[in-house]
């Protein structure tokens, strides 16, 4: 199927509407808002200051299943990085920080997502702090029991 320049315009769109849907309530509304204004003043007079990110990139895990000779843990730099997971709380923390601004959150990073223990958990938390934050996520979709992983978040997130 050729994807074409209308096709992702409808899917914006679609996506924007299902965002307007959910946008944060009460003075978390305001909140968003304001720092949507903030970043369109930031950028319009060209300053070097930003306003919270509105979509973040979150890496639960940088341990991988796999050994792809493009990783950059096949050289040597990449073989003396630290490896593990993010402690659940510091990812509830961030989380609890930037939700009134997001627009998005991305778990991915160096290491397969779905090595991550409690990767329900953290997508859970996410949904309860704004049911509209879309979740995405990068998988290699070859980790110990992925089907079962995968259908306990599946319509919380987008891969």
């Amino acid at each position: 199927m050729l994807i074409t320049a209308q096709h992702m315009n409808k899917r914006r769109i679609a996506k924007a509407l299902k965002r307007l849907k959910h946008l944060p309530a009460n003075k978390y509304f305001f909140r968003y808002a304001g720092n949507k204004l903030k970043h369109l003043y930031l950028k319009a007079t060209g300053s070097t200051r930003v306003a919270y990110p509105s979509t973040v990139m979150l890496e639960l895990t940088n341990r991988c299943n796999l050994r792809c000779t493009i990783c950059p843990r096949e050289y040597e730099y990449g073989k003396q990085m630290d490896k593990g997971d993010m402690d659940i709380q510091l990812a509830q923390k961030i989380a609890d920080e930037l939700w009134p601004y997001l627009d998005s959150i991305g778990l991915t990073g160096m290491g397969e997502t779905f090595l991550y223990d409690d990767l329900e958990g953290i997508v859970n938390y996410i949904k309860t702090k704004n049911r509209g934050i879309i979740i995405s996520l990068s998988t290699n979709a070859v980790a110990l029991n992925f089907i079962e992983k995968a259908k306990r978040i599946i319509g919380k997130v987008v891969y």
